[in-house]
């Protein structure tokens, strides 16, 4: 598992948001280790939200952002399984996902059958009402 894994945070919003006892964290933007335009992020995140939304899922905005380096990528947190948000992350290009199940953040490669235990989610949440 990339080191940068373990060092994310997020930033959701609206406040006061209600999560649900399981749910997974899924974005669009470049894979680990690639470089992708601005409009190339901001479109596969688009049709990420637009596929979201005809599984009829409910979507709650999140950013996850790097706490050293404060880069982030928005996505989406959704309640899913595991193995369908695997699914979607892999037809993205993700290398992983989050997962959080009681609480406990998880990443979960795309790739791989690999896995690793975070944190609590709520430690690693920052309330924000402004977006981006």
């Amino acid at each position: 598992m990339e080191p940068d894994y373990f060092d994310t945070h997020f930033k959701a919003y609206p406040l006061g948001t209600i999560w649900p006892a399981s749910f997974a964290i899924i974005t669009a933007y470049q894979t680990t280790g690639e470089q992708w335009s601005d409009t190339r992020n901001d479109t596969a995140n688009k049709e990420l939200e637009q596929k979201l939304l005809h599984l009829g899922c409910s979507l709650i905005p999140i950013t996850g952002y790097s706490h050293k380096t404060q880069y982030g990528e928005p996505g989406f947190a959704i309640q899913i399984s595991l193995q369908d948000a695997l699914k979607i992350g892999a037809d993205y290009k993700q290398d992983a996902i989050y997962y959080v199940e009681h609480g406990t953040l998880q990443v979960h490669s795309c790739v791989k059958p690999e896995s690793a235990t975070v944190d609590t989610f709520t430690n690693r949440l920052t309330p924000n009402n402004n977006p981006k």
